[in-house]
């Protein structure tokens, strides 16, 4: 019984990480949707971030293309205005994506440090990445300190395939 429970655990592994595989991300993506949660460092307390940003996402699109040569394009704005656009390169270490613009400074640590007298941001140079029903999900998260307070983002953008 433990080895055919194993050898189960063994085929499905295999069967999920050839599905996730098989999916590309090269194309073009418009995100649909997000999840945004904030958790106050010292008390532990979270909030539900995107309940109060859901209807400024209603009037904006964005939009990421992944082309085959590891060039990206990416543009965001609000709807009937005129888009920020940004191109780059990108590279996909498992389901680790990295993303370098021409609209940052590239740098190589997993994280950067934004800094000012009374704000410290580190944010990822990265997003992790999964399919989940036909979408494409990225995830990363934030950890954001202002005026002595500590607070911890994760965000989840969810993102369908054009």
């Amino acid at each position: 019984m433990i080895k055919t429970t194993a050898l189960l655990t063994i085929v499905c592994s295999l069967s999920i990480s050839i599905h996730a595989r098989s999916q590309s991300i090269v194309g073009t993506w418009v995100q649909t949707d997000f999840k945004e949660t904030m958790t106050d460092k010292s008390t532990g307390q979270t909030i539900d971030m995107a309940k109060m940003l859901k209807p400024m996402l209603e009037m904006m699109e964005n939009r990421i293309t992944f082309g085959a040569d590891h060039t990206m394009t990416s543009s965001s704005g609000f709807k009937g205005s005129p888009a920020m656009a940004a191109k780059g390169t990108y590279s996909l270490d498992g389901n680790k994506l990295t993303m370098h613009t021409d609209m940052e400074e590239k740098y190589k640590a997993t994280e950067q440090e934004l800094k000012s007298d009374n704000m410290s941001v580190k944010v990822p140079n990265f997003v992790t990445i999964e399919f989940r029903g036909g979408n494409l999900i990225m995830h990363y998260s934030s950890d954001i300190t202002e005026d002595g307070k500590a607070h911890h983002f994760e965000f989840e953008g969810i993102y369908s395939r054009r």
